[in-house]
């Protein structure tokens, strides 16, 4: 089993509105951390784990919108610089 000292946080705050979030209960846990209030979203994460930006818009009322990419992607891109 396991020890919970060496279990990986399923979300960890980069800062300015980033998150490192390596399930969908981490992207839950970005969300009531941006925005506890927020009910309304929009964007998805397509796989995990993933870095997201996080990020308030108006359409008639505000919601959260998210904009993420996978973390072996941007590590592509990281190495392409």
């Amino acid at each position: 089993m396991e020890d919970q000292e060496d279990k990986k946080p399923n979300m960890t705050v980069l800062g300015n509105n980033f998150y490192l979030v390596r399930t969908q209960a981490g992207l839950n846990k970005a969300l009531k951390s941006y925005d506890p209030d927020s009910t309304q979203t929009f964007g998805a994460v397509r796989s995990y784990p993933a870095v997201v930006a996080l990020s308030t818009g108006y359409n008639g009322g505000n919601f959260t919108q998210i904009s993420a990419m996978h973390v072996s992607k941007m590590i592509d891109l990281i190495k392409d610089a």
